[in-house]
């Protein structure tokens, strides 16, 4: 019996880069390109016309951003996997992403096999934001944990985040309020040296604390 194959929608305004991904995803059995849109709004639109499972989107488009598009996805359709695929390498929008619920961050410079890694681990049910943070923004990778430092609360917290809680599941599964979150989360970037969420989910992938 042939297997399902995960229905994806690519949203990228430049043509030919949009081809090159979509020759990728399609040459994997188990992938299969539903749609193609240029834009934001076409994307929205396609959304309501083709069943998917994963949607694929730059950030830079015309009309709509990506992270505003999959955003209003999510909402509407919780279950729909997503991934930012961009050329923008700046800490606010990893931060922005993740605050988003967005699965998957990763650049359009990555290789094949990287980026097919990243769907795979996203529709696994996991997150995935791009290896190129660690050498981008000094992300210690030797020497001791920096989470050895953490308490144990702190740990939990780091755990949910790089699981892809939100900061409300985060609140209700410890039973804590946002403003003591908060608190763990300034303790937390102080003892690991991280800048953002972003940040601080690849840093306890690079060392173990969770894995893919």
């Amino acid at each position: 019996m042939e297997s399902k194959k995960v229905r994806i929608i690519l949203a990228e305004d430049h043509e030919i880069f949009r081809l090159g991904i979509k020759l990728i995803l399609d040459s994997e059995e188990n992938l299969e390109v539903v749609a193609e849109v240029g834009n934001g709004n076409e994307l929205m639109e396609a959304i309501e016309k083709v069943e998917s499972d994963l949607i694929i989107s730059d950030y830079l488009m015309p009309g709509l951003d990506g992270v505003s598009s999959l955003l209003i996805i999510k909402q509407l359709y919780p279950s729909i996997k997503t991934i930012l695929l961009t050329s923008v390498e700046e800490p606010f929008l990893q931060e922005l992403a993740f605050e988003n619920s967005i699965q998957g961050y990763i650049f359009k410079s990555q290789s094949k096999e990287e980026i097919l890694e990243a769907i795979h681990v996203v529709l696994d049910g996991k997150i995935y934001y791009s290896s190129k943070f660690s050498s981008q923004e000094n992300i210690q990778t030797s020497g001791e944990s920096p989470f050895n430092k953490l308490t144990k609360k702190e740990s939990e917290i780091v755990w949910l985040l790089s699981k892809g809680f939100s900061r409300a599941e985060v609140c209700k599964e410890l039973q804590i309020s946002i403003k003591t979150l908060e608190t763990h989360r300034t303790n937390i970037s102080s003892k690991t040296n991280t800048r953002s969420i972003a940040q601080l989910i690849r840093l306890a992938y690079l060392w173990g604390l969770v894995t893919n």
